[in-house]
């Protein structure tokens, strides 16, 4: 699964709540988040998409942390057997929402 097709429903997802908008650049960090979402209410969501969780995906995730009123993290699931519970376990300390996407 690459990560446009991890990303597609999670774009379904936010659209549903309000606007989404890909590959924010924000130019004061130098950063860019994969997705801003913008909900009906005005806060803001921003999620960053991988195709499995590594320590990339957390320091994005961290760098969002304070500019955002929600941060997720989107992975696609681990297969059957595999355990992600560390990850999960690791964003969820920090704050951070996830989103496991099923392929």
């Amino acid at each position: 699964m690459t990560e446009v097709e991890v990303a597609r429903p999670v774009v379904a997802h936010f659209a549903a709540l309000g606007e989404v908008f890909p590959e924010v650049v924000v130019s004061a960090y130098g950063s860019r988040a994969d997705l801003v979402c913008r909900r009906g209410d005005g806060t803001l969501d921003v999620v960053e998409v991988k195709r499995a969780p590594n320590r990339m995906l957390l320091r994005q995730v961290e760098t969002w942390s304070h500019m955002a009123n929600r941060v997720w993290a989107a992975y696609q699931a681990p297969r059957r057997g595999a355990s992600g519970a560390g990850w999960l376990n690791q964003f969820r300390t920090r704050g951070v929402g996830v989103l496991e996407v099923a392929s």
